[in-house]
């Protein structure tokens, strides 16, 4: 098949951009840039004149461009753009289709943050990463944020909390039109982390004039009716969404609809004569109500059957925040703002833990400035009393296990989060190495995003679940799920293996400002598909309690 102009022209377009971002000389880059621009607008088929040996009669183009166009044209390929591309990591090829990141800004992101793919870069965008780069500022990195969330809404999965987030304010117009017979199901009523769909149930006694008005409404695209009601995308989001109509068998319904099928057939119970109540079905089974977030057919119905249900973490079951970022390093908010916003929000304490010395990315706190914030902590803490805010560090896990600081720095903290960020490209046995290592230092009071997994967007470092666990257990180390929608890392799985183990669990937002205290909400609602309540949630001690756990395990370090 011949290769028409504007194919040719996107082949010159992907050369100049690759050799833009390796620091090529401009005027080798404007040679294909322009050669580009030329040949897309050019008003004979290229094609046909290499064919015709007429490619000389195209003027303003290299005899080294014409031989690439002639290259391609026989090859689909050349030599150049193919070592390039051997070069570059392929989601470098993604970074570019986002708008308002050119070849100058992807090279900047990729060379000095070392991110290379859109994931990567949304999540720099809500660490505020960008705004110490040059060239980059609040408004580009917003933008940029708001570009990517766009793209990766048109790969059909998202955040469980972005797509909650969209439709919040749309139940209560369908409540109005059904007089609140709506029920969310599917995905979103077991809170899934990442969701493909949307499953919506009504009942309305004018099931017509409900069909019209989902039809119109302004919060869909691509609407279709079906027998039972719409399919349909959410407008902002793009998600799949089913809107069904029903007005019999409700709660049969809604608990085929929202439980895994193997959950289903766990409980054992056909589902063949009208429900009053879900509690009816699970009584039939010699069961008690198995929330819906727990109905994934992963353990939950065993585990019902052993220790019956507890009762779900409440936000105000946490008593602190652990894991936060102020402008010390690369946080938006100063450590005073964080501070009176957490207590604002009903918190004993916070632990402030920006970045250590080796992410110079994220401006990691040399030892002089570790001392400067605590002379600041010690201050606060005069100033605040009686809520509390304890010493922390995210310290860097370094190649080889060791943290980011001497044990004498170390021993100044209160307690110190040992977090991977740097070469994450590893095998199980580099990554377990590193990890072990780190949690075996006397130091290490919390692991931080135990696979350093990114939703969507990475799916972190191969690990050996249990191993880790096991090791957090013999060391008396804590290990944080990490709130923010994008990590949710350590993954609900593993939970109640954990908490089997005596491992507590801390809850925690690595909130970049006052808003990312709300991640939280998503770190309880993760943990919460686990099942195993609130007593081994680390965070919710008391001041006392958690200054004394810190206490007991700085003293059993400098031993």
């Amino acid at each position: 098949m011949e290769i028409d102009n504007s194919s040719l022209a996107d082949y010159l377009k992907l050369t100049a951009q690759l050799l833009e971002i390796r620091g090529e000389n401009s005027f080798k880059v404007n040679a294909y840039s322009q050669a580009a621009f030329k040949i897309d607008k050019y008003p004979e088929s290229i094609s046909q004149l290499i064919h015709q040996g007429r490619l000389g009669a195209v003027d303003g183009i290299g005899t080294s461009i014409k031989a690439a166009l002639e290259e391609i044209v026989k090859n689909n390929s050349f030599t150049l753009l193919t070592e390039l591309l051997d070069q570059t990591p392929p989601g470098i090829l993604e970074l570019l289709k986002i708008k308002g990141l050119g070849p100058k800004k992807v090279a900047v992101v990729w060379h000095q943050l070392g991110i290379t793919t859109p994931g990567e870069l949304l999540y720099a965008c809500i660490e505020n990463r960008l705004l110490e780069l040059k060239g980059f500022g609040q408004k580009t990195q917003e933008n940029i944020k708001k570009a990517i969330e766009f793209l990766q809404a048109s790969n059909g999965l998202a955040h469980f909390a972005s797509v909650a987030q969209e439709i919040s304010g749309w139940l209560p117009e369908l409540e109005k039109l059904t007089e609140g017979r709506v029920w969310l199901s599917g995905e979103m009523r077991r809170e899934s982390p990442i969701i493909r769909e949307v499953l919506i149930l009504l009942d309305s006694g004018t099931p017509q004039l409900l069909m019209d008005a989902l039809v119109s409404s302004p919060r869909l695209t691509a609407v279709q009716q079906t027998d039972q009601g719409i399919k349909a995308s959410l407008k902002i989001s793009e998600i799949p969404v089913i809107l069904k109509i029903i007005s019999k068998d409700i709660i049969n319904e809604l608990i085929i609809s929202s439980a895994d099928p193997k959950h289903l057939e766990e409980v054992g119970i056909p589902l063949n004569e009208p429900l009053s109540t879900e509690e009816e079905w699970y009584t039939k089974a010699g069961l008690p109500c198995i929330p819906p977030t727990q109905r994934e057919g992963k353990g939950e119905v065993a585990r019902a059957r052993k220790v019956g249900i507890l009762p779900d973490i409440r936000p105000s079951d946490l008593k602190g925040v652990l894991h936060l970022h102020t402008r010390w390093s690369d946080g938006l908010n100063t450590l005073e703002e964080m501070a009176i916003a957490a207590q604002k929000l009903g918190y004993q304490y916070l632990g402030v833990t920006d970045h250590s010395k080796s992410a110079v990315y994220a401006n990691g706190l040399s030892e002089g400035r570790v001392e400067a914030q605590q002379v600041e902590i010690q201050s606060l803490n005069k100033k605040l009393f009686p809520f509390k805010i304890f010493s922390g560090i995210e310290a860097d896990i370094l190649g080889d296990g060791s943290l980011d600081y001497s044990p004498e720095i170390l021993s100044t903290f209160d307690f110190v989060i040992a977090s991977i960020h740097s070469h994450l490209n590893m095998t199980e046995e580099k990554a377990m190495l590193r990890l072990l290592n780190a949690i075996e230092n006397p130091y290490t009071t919390i692991l931080g995003h135990l696979t350093g997994r990114l939703l969507l967007a990475r799916a972190g470092y191969p690990v050996n679940h249990k191993l880790i666990i096991d090791a957090c257990a013999n060391n008396n180390v804590v290990i944080e799920l990490n709130a923010n929608p994008w990590r949710l890392d350590m993954d609900w799985e593993w939970i109640s293996y954990a908490v089997e183990k005596g491992v507590k669990i801390s809850i925690n937002p690595d909130a970049h400002s006052i808003a990312g205290y709300q991640d939280i909400h998503w770190g309880i609602s993760a943990a919460n598909k686990s099942g195993v309540g609130s007593i081994p949630i680390f965070n919710s001690l008391s001041t006392a309690e958690i200054e004394n756990w810190f206490t007991v395990k700085k003293n059993n370090a400098k031993k």
